[in-house]
């Protein structure tokens, strides 16, 4: 069983070392931009071709992953503070190319315009990431001028990345974008060392009779927490645990808990990561997702996941072989496919198919070479390349 990973270009280009500009937010809070940039700066951006400076664009305010901005005088601080920066680096630093990643708010996205815009006065290559799902973006604000916004973005951008498959087909379509050379997608990454071996894997199978499921993100409406609670209160024979920030919208469901349902609150990451492999079965059940970080994390530690027809999850877990898909709300489905997961052989078999294709897609030793390629050809000023515009292909 062999996955193939997304295709790159055969014939090599020679250029010298140059400078990326990442204009993106840290952490806290761990946001998905904010969490893929803290990683990228962990593991050693690309390769001995490029070096970087980042513009760190995170929150001015306090305020959790899941708030919007408001366009406020502090987000207006947060802007003017951004620019600032921005500038003094490409003049001193002078960048090859500016990564910006564009957290797709319907206020944000006229930040990541200003930003845009800045960078095509200067001259500048521009990336544009987007962190989210575009189709999503479009339903929430389509009759508002924020989609005019990420329209003007999209058209100044040298190159637009998507996270997912049907983000990337949904900007060639309806943004009138025909170059397809502008227009790619490229899924996020794990670190090769958080992937596990099949040791672990078969542990799982032998230790544990009645199967674990968990769920890391924010507790709310929009992630499908509602949901999480009606399935465990159905499957009381099993135990629940998630992990995350209370929204509001959730506050009551957590005051009265199924027995069975434990709430761990804010964690660190690297505890996530301990209590994944202490699990059986990954639960993410959102209404809307880009390329969801928790998924393939779940993937890499050898769990099955159950997840929602929404953004890349359907491309990442194969129906049937590395879990099961189900549409948005729909708990029924839920409980079918947890059901099936209570059997450990099927549990042990999903599970070793996650892992092998995060070892062939999602690694970052795999990812890391795509993005290189990426700026290889923007910076060479390339065009009409079909950059991963193929999907994978399993043999």
């Amino acid at each position: 069983m062999k996955f193939g990973p997304i295709p790159i270009m055969s014939h090599s280009i020679e250029i010298a070392k140059k400078r990326i500009l990442l204009v993106s937010p840290l952490p806290p809070p761990y946001g998905g931009a904010a969490t893929w940039t803290s990683a990228l700066l962990r593991y050693g951006l690309l390769t001995k071709d490029y070096r970087f400076r980042i513009v760190n664009t995170a929150y001015t305010t306090e305020r959790l992953t899941h708030q919007g901005a408001d366009i406020n005088t502090g987000e207006i601080k947060r802007l003017i503070w951004i620019l600032l920066r921005l500038i003094k680096q490409l003049f001193v630093y002078k960048p090859d190319l500016i990564h910006l990643n564009c957290c797709l708010s319907t206020e944000g996205i006229f930040r990541d315009l200003i930003i845009g815009a800045a960078v095509k006065l200067f001259g500048k290559k521009l990336a544009v990431h987007y962190r989210g799902h575009i189709p999503d973006f479009y339903r929430r604000c389509k009759r508002r001028i924020s989609f005019s916004a990420m329209i003007q973005l999209s058209r100044i951008a040298d190159i637009n990345i998507s996270v997912n498959e049907k983000s990337r087909a949904f900007i060639g379509k309806n943004l009138k974008i025909r170059n397809v050379s502008k227009s790619i997608f490229l899924p996020n990454f794990i670190d090769d060392h958080r992937i596990v071996n099949t040791d672990v894997i078969k542990h799982r199978k032998v230790g544990n009779c009645t199967p674990k499921c968990f769920y890391a993100g924010s507790l709310s409406v929009a992630k499908g927490f509602p949901e999480f609670i009606e399935v465990a209160k159905r499957k009381n024979n099993l135990q629940f645990v998630a992990a995350g920030s209370i929204h509001a919208d959730c506050e009551h469901l957590v005051k009265n808990l199924p027995s069975n349902v434990d709430i761990l609150g804010d964690i660190s990451p690297d505890r996530i990561f301990e209590l994944l492999k202490e699990t059986d079965i990954f639960l993410l059940l959102s209404h809307s997702e880009g390329f969801p970080n928790a998924v393939v994390e779940a993937m890499a530690t050898g769990l099955p996941v159950v997840g929602t027809n929404t953004g890349a999850i359907p491309d990442m877990i194969d129906n049937g072989k590395g879990g099961y898909i189900c549409d948005i709300g729909n708990s029924d489905q839920v409980v079918t496919a947890i059901g099936r997961l209570e059997n450990p052989d099927l549990r042990y078999n999903c599970g070793t198919y996650n892992v092998e294709k995060v070892l062939a897609s999602y690694a970052y030793s795999i990812v890391i070479k795509q993005i290189c390629k990426v700026y290889d050809y923007v910076i060479a000023g390339i065009n009409q390349v079909e950059l991963f515009t193929e999907k994978r292909s399993i043999e």
